[in-house]
């Protein structure tokens, strides 16, 4: 798998990616301008396959979504590849806390290394003498996109007697 991963594997990454100068494109954090579908990896959540699955089904199902096992999936130990549509297009700070969202309404595990900004996910591929799952549910509503996380900064402002004015 790790052979066929690294040579024969395709690989997505859906949204708008800034060009180089010459035309060529790199895929990097400061290069993706904004992401037009999410994309999270589950796994290590100590399930079953078709429990994982009802919880997607019965959680999401106001919501238009893909579910794919990826390369790694087993049924005893699934792996799998959750694709919602969002309601608009993602900018870097509002991808992680809409994953997050989606995450903690699922209440499951799943791989962090999804919150990555241009990180690239495999396309749906079946292995022989493994389960394949492949959910289209295209039926609902696009989901939420989540605001950024902003930061309160406190400002102190210090005054000597020399900055008042005096009667």
């Amino acid at each position: 798998i790790k052979r066929y991963k690294a040579n024969n594997m395709m690989y997505f990454i859906s949204g708008d990616i800034k060009p180089n100068e010459d035309g060529t494109y790199i895929r990097n954090d400061s290069n993706l301008n904004s992401r037009d579908l999410i994309v999270i990896d589950i796994e290590n959540t100590g399930l079953i396959s078709q429990e994982i699955q009802d919880i997607i089904q019965e959680r999401l199902e106001s919501y238009k979504y893909l579910l794919y096992s990826t390369i790694s999936h087993k049924q005893n130990n699934p792996r799998l590849r959750l694709v919602l549509e969002p309601n608009r297009d993602i900018v870097k700070d509002e991808y992680k806390p809409t994953i997050q969202h989606i995450i903690q309404l699922l209440n499951i595990k799943y791989d962090t290394s999804s919150c990555t900004w241009s990180q690239l996910q495999g396309l749906p591929i079946a292995v022989r003498d493994n389960e394949y799952i492949f959910i289209k549910h295209l039926d609902g509503l696009p989901y939420p996109v989540q605001e950024a996380i902003k930061e309160e900064k406190k400002v102190i402002t210090k005054y000597t007697a020399s900055d008042t004015n005096t009667l």
